[in-house]
């Protein structure tokens, strides 16, 4: 039995997370739901779904050849490439946390690119480029 000020707390904490778990039910978990029924039907965004029930999963696995390839990137980018860049993160952020001389015009470099929107972050790199090029004297099209 909880005594009225823990109920209103409890009310209270409720209402502050609503507006979460409502967009979580209505972002997150229905589209997942929908996306597993629609699985099961052939699907024209023109046309209603009809159900096929496990026809669609037959096909792929048992009739596409692309299967293999495709099930052994999926786990060679979950079981190597997310670990390895984990690692090599983890090394990196190490490495800017250091204590050394000049440390923080590392860092600056680094972070720099970040409040840049996306599209912007390669221009210095080919701007770099370019002017190496043209100090080797290297020509477009020679």
């Amino acid at each position: 039995m909880l005594s009225p000020l823990r109920r209103q707390q409890a009310w209270t904490g409720l209402l502050f997370t609503l507006p979460w778990i409502i967009s979580l039910a209505v972002l997150t978990i229905y589209p997942i739901l929908d996306t597993i029924y629609l699985s099961f039907t052939d699907y024209s965004i023109l046309e209603e779904p009809v159900w096929v029930g496990l026809d669609n999963y037959e096909e792929i696995f048992l009739k596409d050849p692309a299967i293999k390839k495709a099930v052994f990137n999926s786990l060679y980018y979950a079981l190597i490439s997310v670990p390895v860049g984990l690692v090599l993160s983890l090394l990196l952020a190490l490495i800017l946390n250091m204590r050394a001389d000049g440390i923080g015009i590392y860092r600056t470099l680094f972070y720099l690119p970040a409040p840049m929107p996306l599209s912007l972050q390669p221009a210095p790199i080919f701007h770099c480029l370019d002017h190496l090029a043209y100090r080797l004297d290297i020509r477009r099209g020679s």
